[in-house]
């Protein structure tokens, strides 16, 4: 089971990362054709080709698909060597190649709104629920993925106080940054279990001390609370049959236990749908720099539902969640200058989060995908060497100044450009499998 969704999860990051690429370098390709600037390759993956064609259509374009799944490119006629050639990238005006540089960067912007609408219009909004103790998405490279904490793990309890929500959870990890706190965490494991009580049976409710089965309250029992049975502990919640018949619920006040106090007064049969296997860990919290307040996180999100929304508020949620998304990469790039935050993930980082993401479904990974579009747009517009921001900035300085950089000139700066990018690129990936272990 575990091999076969490390495999799904590699499907998942090559498909993700692969649409991303293709659709980047398609704006890149749509641009050329548009200025009538000659494609001569144009691959999806890198390295050796595994296949290659041309079409009538598109002239002597040949394209590719390569033997690495991972990137892909767009050649145009004298952008990389000297041509004798009259029509290539240098002899189109400054204008023309800043169209050409950046419309691999808008395509990415475009995907992203379309990605947020698609998932908005079919899935819904993602709302998080703060009123049970179970978590959302262990966040990698976070002081809980690395004690331990798992998506969908349960925080019980925080040294020695009983834990029912994600928010008194997050209250408490708030007030302590930098301080070791005792966490008594439990995984649901994927069996349902039945429980056959009698009235004169000993339980014990969020850790308490036993108590007879009929006289527990269960008027009081609300989303978060546990019950150990023997060596058996199970959430409440998970409850799903009482003597064969599925209780009542409310899907606003979790579950209606009126019947269930009925049932167990006298004994009967319960079953859940999942047995808990509690540890105790130890976790530090890090300090929220970006809150401008000190602040303590573990990295752990909100169990989170999804809501339906009509399609006219799904367009309107698509456009506010890209703004959103470039509010919060300023800051970031902000505080990273500032050397306020932890950095940039690589493509380790990347498919650990969307190995969690995919637990939680397609709309997740949607999401996410919707994410990484924006933030492959944003970082390429950087003014950087052997990046299209780098190529838009030296093409803005000669359209505006009027005055040409010699081609040697500009090849030694991007190629110098382009080792730093790939010597960090490596510095990222050790440091995000030094994180996971």
């Amino acid at each position: 089971m575990a091999l076969l969704s490390t495999i799904l999860n590699i499907i998942y990051f090559i498909v993700v990362l692969g649409v991303l690429v293709f659709v980047h370098e398609l704006g890149h390709f749509m641009a050329a054709r548009s200025i009538g600037l000659p494609v001569i390759t144009f691959s999806i993956g890198m390295g050796p080709a595994l296949k290659k064609w041309k079409w009538k259509r598109f002239g002597d374009t040949e394209f590719r698909i390569s033997a690495v799944p991972f990137g892909g490119y767009c050649m145009v006629s004298g952008e990389e060597e000297d041509t004798e050639e009259d029509n290539t990238y240098y002899s189109k005006t400054p204008w023309q190649r800043i169209w050409y540089c950046s419309a691999g960067v808008l395509m990415n912007f475009a995907l992203a709104i379309v990605v947020f609408i698609f998932s908005f219009a079919v899935f819904g909004i993602e709302t998080g629920i703060n009123e049970t103790n179970q978590m959302g998405i262990s966040i990698p490279g976070f002081p809980a993925d690395k004690a331990g904490v798992k998506t969908f793990d349960r925080i019980l309890s925080i040294d020695g106080e009983y834990i029912l929500s994600h928010n008194q959870m997050a209250n408490i990890v708030n007030a302590h940054p930098d301080e070791e706190l005792n966490f008594l965490v439990a995984t649901p494991i994927e069996k349902s279990i039945e429980i056959d009580l009698a009235s004169s049976d000993m339980v014990s409710i969020n850790g308490s001390e036993s108590q007879l089965i009929r006289d527990i309250d269960f008027s009081d029992v609300s989303l978060g609370c546990t019950m150990r049975y023997g060596d058996t502990l199970v959430a409440l919640e998970d409850l799903t049959a009482v003597n064969d018949t599925t209780p009542p619920l409310d899907d606003e006040d979790a579950t209606d236990w009126n019947s269930v106090q009925c049932m167990v007064e006298s004994g009967g049969v319960l079953e859940f749908d999942h047995v808990l296997e509690p540890r105790e860990i130890t976790i530090t919290p890090v300090q929220d720099e970006n809150s401008g307040t000190e602040k303590g996180l573990i990295g752990i999100s909100p169990l989170s539902i999804w809501t339906p929304v009509n399609f006219f508020d799904s367009i309107k949620l698509g456009f506010q969640s890209i703004w959103n998304i470039f509010v919060a990469i300023w800051a970031f790039f902000l505080g990273l200058f500032k050397g306020k935050t932890a950095g940039i993930g690589g493509p380790v980082a990347i498919f650990s989060i969307l190995s969690e993401s995919s637990k939680f479904g397609i709309a997740k990974i949607l999401t996410f995908m919707g994410y990484l579009s924006v933030m492959l747009g944003f970082v390429n517009l950087i003014p950087f060497p052997g990046l299209d921001g780098g190529h838009i900035m030296f093409n803005l300085f000669e359209g505006v100044s009027g005055k040409k950089i010699k081609r040697t000139v500009l090849n030694a700066i991007n190629f110098v450009g382009f080792i730093i990018l790939m010597g960090l690129m490596v510095l990222i990936i050790i440091r995000d499998i030094m994180n996971i272990f």
